[in-house]
Formats: C-alpha cells, structure tokens, sequence
C-alpha cells in the first residue's frame, strides 16, 4: 500500500552539490533536512541515471554505514556512451532506521559517479568541447509499519533549494581523429618493435651465457 506523505505539515528538503564540476569522476553530496513520521522505519532514495552516467558499485559499497543500495541494470564500467546500453541505471538507496534514531534530521547522501567518454565534437575552430551532465533529482518514499503491523510505503516530495547540478564532461574533437589513429598505430608498432628487440637481445645473452658455460 502506498499513500502520500506531503500532508504532514513537515516540508522535507534537498540540496546537492557536486565536487569537480569538470571530468570525468565527481561526487554528488545531497544534503536533505527530513522529517520522519511516527510509525516509518527507514528512508528509501530512487534516482534514475542517463547512460552518461556510471555508477560503480564497488565504489558504493565504500558508503555501506550510510546506507544500503540496488543497482539496476549492473552497468558495463568501460563501454562509452555511444557504446553502452540507451537503458537508464536505476539506482535505490535503503536508509535505516538507526541513522534517524540518532536524533538527524539532517542527512548527507555522498553518491561517487563516473561519465563516461561521450561523442567526438564536430565543432570547427573549437580547441575543447564539454558535454553536459545534469544530476537526476530523486524520488523518495518512507518504508512503514502500522500499529496494526500493516507494511505500506509513504511518498513524498522533496523541495529542492539549490539549483539543478550540471557537471562538464570533456569530449574529443573529431578534426583530432585522424592524428588520434596515427599515433595509436605509431605506438603499437614501436611497442611491437621494443619487444623483439627486448627477446632478440636476451636470447643473445643467454646464448653467450651458455657458451661460457660450456668452456668452463
């Protein structure tokens, strides 16, 4: 069962700011002034991601004493944008009771994202190019338990007081392509011309090595 929580009188709040407003790894710090009703036991955060974003989970499992989490699709961490899947990544975060029990109403959600590499520009006489990342508000839900011992779930909204988060994400440009692949390749075939020179030079140390030996 769920009802609405917005007529509690109480308004609850949300503001976020994110660290590095430029790259490719930021995190986002959502600080939220919250007030529980009676009979709800913990908080649950639903943020849906456009696939620019990444989340990494192991990076996620660094937060478990703030809050528990679900992660769905699992996302491929190396894949750029125009390579990966166009599904969203649905992110769930599980707040416990305790954390409220503690006496806070306000809560400070750190979240780490990655973007991933986007598009080449196609924009002539532009030395850079950005894309541009915007931080998804969540929904929010209260889990609760009735004294009855009836499960249902609260929904309510989250005023935001700041304004919406933009992050700026490098992209190549596509008049860098060609100079790109040429130095790719240049680079392969120095690697490969190292290591024959690398194995050619020890096998003639290990001959002469064994010549010695031999004349000893």
């Amino acid at each position: 069962m769920t009802t609405d929580a917005n007529n509690d009188g109480a308004a609850s709040t949300i503001s976020t700011r994110v660290e590095h407003l430029v790259g490719f790894h930021f995190s986002a710090i959502s600080h939220l002034r919250l007030s529980r009703p009676l009979h709800c036991e913990a908080l649950r955060l639903r943020y849906t991601f456009t696939p620019d974003f990444i989340v990494d989970p192991y990076e996620l499992d660094l937060h478990e004493d703030a809050y528990a989490y679900e992660l769905h699709p699992h996302p491929d961490l190396e894949l750029p944008v125009f390579a990966a899947s166009s599904a969203s990544t649905v992110l769930t975060l599980l707040i416990s009771r305790q954390t409220f029990d503690r006496g806070q109403r306000l809560l400070d959600i750190i979240l780490p994202l990655h973007a991933r590499y986007g598009k080449p520009s196609y924009l002539l006489n532009n030395d850079e190019a950005y894309e541009v990342l915007r931080f998804p508000q969540p929904g929010a839900t209260w889990q609760c338990t009735s004294p009855s011992g009836t499960r249902y779930e609260e929904q309510f909204w989250l005023n935001a007081t700041t304004p919406e988060v933009a992050v700026l994400v490098p992209v190549g440009m596509s008049h860098d392509a060609e100079f790109v692949e040429l130095g790719t390749v240049a680079i392969v075939y120095c690697t490969f011309a190292y290591l024959i020179w690398v194995f050619t030079a020890t096998a003639r140390h290990l001959a002469r090595q064994e010549r010695r030996d031999k004349n000893e």
